[in-house]
């Protein structure tokens, strides 16, 4: 399976454009693809070193053409991490920016602006899963080698899923503000050129006055965010940053506080556009379920009911009576093989049988709306990124710093040894 194989019937609309590169058409993007993934011996492990730049997605395309395995990381991770993920997975190429410091000595087979395609010298052996596509990162900012395992079904139908709902269309335009290897960007860059729409592909964050000119300049039609987004937007006042092309919002990546999202909600009444509150986790590949706009006054608080293709149920075996709480559960085609921690891990096959227990507390009500009630897990969501409260403390021991975490709302509590950090 291809999933860009019909993309080429999109032929001149516009792809990917920028201030810099200009604008790609499909027929274009297509074309310098192929170019990428002629250079690539098929069946190979390929790491992305991703930024939001149209060579990186050129790249991702690219690779993905062929029956390759991708590895999606962000720039921003740490040198240190990111040779060690080099070293954990053994890949056989890396599509890097120019001014990464890679430890290794590496063929360069293409330079594609301010991008690299190394042809490393590893020697190991790796047994790929037939399915296995695309690995990508679950555990937020904290450089772990710990990868989410999906396949091309996987994300195809949460893709198809995802367009269904949300209705894409070839004339929507989206913008990349959030990084492309997370998995909530990562699924609006692959739905929308799914859908011949597209990207307004930049790396400017939401505090700069030209981000949002820009959106305005180029008629934006959709914006997607974390809640940390959504909280930037106002402070700064949701009418300062208004974009008027805007045909709706969609927010995921952990829950935004119920008078925020009344705010954002009574605002987007104003401008006569939707505001869809989205759940997943990127072991979903990444979506789970949605809160359609017609049932956002009397449903605020809930996640929705399942994307098209899932079903979602209380407590293992989905006895739980209505209003109880208990384990949230989640079945379909697109629940995750399973986890990777190095290319050890690439052969192994579907772990999860199509099921996946999400680690959150919720209840459904009389009416079939999903509400979210807490976590079992020791994990925490922050600016949309999850955080393993019991590897943070782990990482400390590991230089002599006992601490303690605890999550409380949207941040982060440590409690340490006072005497003890006076000493180092």
């Amino acid at each position: 399976m291809n999933l860009f194989n019909k993309i080429s019937q999109f032929k001149n609309n516009i792809a990917l454009f920028n201030t810099d590169f200009g604008s790609i058409s499909y027929s274009e993007l297509i074309e310098f693809s192929s170019f990428i993934a002629s250079k690539i011996l098929d069946k190979s492990l390929i790491l992305i070193i991703s930024e939001n730049n149209i060579e990186a997605i050129i790249g991702y395309i690219g690779m993905m053409i062929g029956d390759n395995v991708v590895i999606l990381t962000d720039t921003k991770t740490k040198e240190k991490d990111l040779n060690e993920l080099i070293v954990k997975y053994q890949p056989d190429y890396i599509f890097s920016p120019k001014e990464k410091i890679l430890q290794g000595n590496y063929e360069n087979k293409l330079s594609l602006k301010n991008y690299i395609l190394y042809k490393t010298n590893t020697k190991v052996k790796k047994e790929l899963n037939k399915n296995l596509s695309i690995l990508l990162p679950t555990s937020g900012s904290m450089g772990s080698s710990k990868y989410v395992r999906l396949s091309k079904n996987n994300i195809f139908s949460n893709f198809l899923s995802i367009i269904s709902y949300l209705n894409i269309r070839s004339q929507d335009k989206t913008v990349t503000n959030m990084p492309f290897s997370y998995s909530y960007m990562f699924s609006i860059i692959n739905t929308h050129l799914l859908s011949g729409a597209s990207i307004f592909v930049t790396d400017k964050s939401v505090f700069d006055r030209n981000f949002w000119d820009d959106l305005k300049n180029f008629k934006i039609t959709s914006f997607n965010g974390v809640p940390f987004i959504y909280e930037i937007m106002l402070k700064l006042g949701l009418e300062n940053v208004w974009v008027p092309s805007i045909c709706y919002f969609t927010q995921a990546g952990g829950k935004l506080e119920l008078n925020k999202a009344k705010e954002i909600i009574s605002f987007c009444k104003l401008k006569n556009i939707s505001f869809i509150p989205m759940y997943g986790q990127t072991e979903a590949s990444p979506r789970i379920s949605y809160l359609n706009w017609k049932d956002i006054d009397k449903k605020s608080e809930s996640i929705g009911k399942p994307i098209p293709g899932s079903k979602m149920w209380i407590g293992e075996n989905g006895s739980v009576k209505p209003g109880m709480i208990g384990d949230l559960y989640v079945s379909g085609d697109n629940v995750c093989l399973g986890y990777a921690n190095s290319y050890l891990d690439l052969k192994k096959g579907d772990e999860n049988n199509g099921i996946l227990k999400t680690g959150d507390l919720a209840f459904k009500d009389e009416d079939g709306f999903f509400f979210i009630k807490g976590r079992t897990k020791r994990i925490a969501k922050i600016y949309g990124n999850r955080i393993n409260l019991d590897e943070i403390e782990e990482r400390m021991g590991l230089i002599n710093i006992k601490i303690g975490c605890v999550e409380t709302k949207d941040k982060i509590i440590v409690f340490y040894d006072n005497i003890l950090l006076k000493k180092i």
